[in-house]
Order: structure tokens, then sequence, then C-alpha cells
């Protein structure tokens, strides 16, 4: 299981409310020294940051169990941090990096987590944005085995075609399995789209995308973001922001589009 850590600017001060709290949520295959570099840049900007990753087999099983877990996790460590530091009344942003990352933003939206009545009620009022880096990606059959190989590294061709067949074959297994288990014919990479396109907008949103990315297509992805900016919301900064480059790869816009991707976190929490 990967640790949740915490880290605090250098310049931090005790008690200051208006302190932004920003968690970080990796993508799949990342190490918590890939996911480090980024906190670093918010520390830098003055934020107290928490930061992990979810299991791999968590963000591919067809059962909720253990992405509930996780987000419970996150954010159980979220509040105590904040009550430990005083900040229990500061801003509070998540970051999700990848589909990797989104998965705990579906969990948390699908069990209401931050919603009134839900478990993590108290943080909901202090949410005041989500960042969502190369996601949410429209998941199927055909690009999943991508999402494998390059988690894993894996770029030799013949190696490349035993784990799409292993895919496909997970995927005829899993849809079998959430048929037995729920009476459902419906797959959970499918309610993870549908989540993630209609989540209640209750914050200030940042989309950060690309037309080069091989993983995240971003025909779909904008056509989300133009749909959850039509169905507008009552409640005050609940604007949508989105940044959509030509060339830069997954999850790599801090090293392709550095000055453009830092001056864009800046202007969301900072």
């Amino acid at each position: 299981m990967e640790p949740v850590v915490l880290d605090l600017p250098d310049e931090y001060k005790s008690s200051r409310e208006n302190t932004p709290f920003v968690v970080v949520v990796g993508w799949v295959g990342a190490k918590d020294r890939n996911v480090k570099k980024y906190t670093d840049e918010l520390r830098a900007m003055g934020c107290v940051t928490l930061r992990s990753i979810q299991g791999t087999w968590d963000c591919f099983s067809p059962f909720a169990s253990g992405r509930r877990k996780f987000a419970r996790r996150l954010l159980t460590k979220a509040r105590e941090a904040r009550a430990e530091l005083g900040m229990s009344k500061s801003p509070l942003y998540l970051m999700f990096m990848s589909n990797g990352g989104c998965w705990s933003h579906a969990t948390m939206t699908q069990c209401g987590m931050l919603e009134p009545g839900g478990e993590f009620e108290d943080l909901g009022p202090h949410l005041k944005g989500r960042v969502f880096d190369s996601s949410p990606a429209k998941m199927t059959l055909r690009n999943g085995p991508k999402v494998v190989c390059v988690s894993m590294g894996v770029r030799n061709t013949a190696a490349r075609a035993v784990v799409h067949a292993l895919f496909y074959v997970y995927g005829v297994v899993a849809f079998l399995l959430v048929v037995a288990a729920t009476g459902s014919t419906t797959m959970h990479i499918d309610e993870f789209w549908r989540t993630c396109a209609s989540a209640p907008r209750t914050c200030r949103e940042l989309y950060l995308y690309s037309d080069a990315d091989e993983i995240t297509d971003p025909r779909p992805l904008s056509e989300l973001i133009a749909a959850r900016k039509c169905t507008g919301s009552s409640e005050e900064g609940c604007d949508i922001v989105e940044v959509r480059w030509k060339d830069s790869r997954h999850c790599a816009h801090l090293v392709d589009e550095r000055d453009e991707y830092l001056d864009a976190l800046r202007g969301f929490i900072v």
C-alpha cells in the first residue's frame, strides 16, 4: 500500500486559514518520487500538500471496495492533518492525475463522501476546486491495454501483444463477475465515465490535457468539459477552466509545458 505523505511549505505558519491544502492522487504506475515533483511545486507556491497513489489492481478491479477504502483513507488523512495543523477551515483542493487519480474523484462522488450527510461532509464546504491532469480518460477495451503497457513500461512488441490478449480476457471475466455478483450488465468503466460527466458542480474545476496524449483521448474529454460548462451551476465559484495543449504528453505537462502548467495551477489554486 502506497503511503499518504504530508508536506509543508518552507515558510508555513500554523493556523493560517487562507493557506491552500492540496491533496494530489497520482497515476497508475507512478512512484512517490514522481508525484513528489508536483507537490514540491505546489509547496513552492505556499500550499500544504498530501499525496498518495492508488493501487493498480484497485483501479482496474470490477469491484469498488478497494477504491472506497482508498478514498476514505485519503480523506481521513486529510481531515486529521488539517485538524492537527489548525487548518480545518483552510481552502481544500483535490488534484487527480490520469484515471489512476480520477478513480478517487469518481468514488468520492458515487459515495457522496463530501456531500451533506456524507462521511466527510465537514470537508465539503471547504472544497474550493478540483484539478484534473490528463483526466478523466474514457476507458475502452481498446485503450485499456495501452494504459497497462505504459504503466508497466512494456515496449517489446511481443510483450505488448500478450498484454492486449490478457486484457481482453480480463474484460470478459470482469463482466461475468459483475453480472454474477450484482446482476447488472453495467461495467465499472462505463459507470466511471458517467459519474465524471454528471458529478455535481460544487466547486471550480481545472482540466489540463493535450491533443498528443496517447492515453487520454482529447475528443471525448473536450465534449465532457463542454457539456459540464453547459449544465451551469447556481453556486458561486463553480466555473470550469480548461488548458489544452497540442503536443504535451500524458501526465508530462509539468515537463513539456512547464511555465503554462505552473501558471495554470498558480492561478487556479493560489
